[in-house]
């Protein structure tokens, strides 16, 4: 169920981020969720959280999607140990967020939030800066996702 209010005025900012790019397909997002946190533990690091993504490419069915997957690490960087195709940020932010809320997502509430907040960057002459990036919490068992977009105002 999504919520149809927005925040505003929102940052993203996280010290010592690990993030990698995937492509998959819909139905291996879990597993590849899985898959960067472990590697990220095996490369000796110590996930602080919390894990975040963006989707880069449209939410089409039956179509490959381009993701970063993030995750802010205690660590400082460690030479050398993260396989190639992963990228350390001492410092990760996107300022100026506008953002919305689901209750118990799925794939149809997700593609309304995300409509729903381009709507919304669109009323408001908004210029959209970055793609959509998700935080899935946990509060009283209720799962939720956060979209958040960074916007120039």
């Amino acid at each position: 169920m999504l919520f149809k209010n927005v925040g505003e005025y929102q940052d993203i900012q996280y010290r010592n981020v690990i993030s990698r790019y995937y492509t998959v397909s819909p139905e291996e997002m879990p597993d590849t969720y899985n898959a960067f946190l472990d590697d990220v533990r095996k490369a000796g690091y110590t996930l602080r959280g919390p894990f975040f993504y963006t989707i880069n490419s449209k939410l089409e069915e039956n179509q490959d999607v381009l993701m970063e997957l993030f995750i802010p690490v205690e660590e400082e960087y460690i030479e050398d140990a993260l396989p190639k195709d992963f990228l350390y940020h001492s410092m990760f932010q996107v300022l100026n967020t506008v953002s919305t809320r689901i209750l118990e997502p799925d794939d149809e509430s997700v593609r309304e939030g995300i409509d729903f907040l381009a709507g919304y960057i669109h009323f408001r002459d908004y210029k959209e800066l970055t793609p959509p990036f998700f935080f899935t919490t946990t509060i009283d068992e209720k799962f939720y996702t956060d979209i958040k977009v960074g916007v120039l105002k």
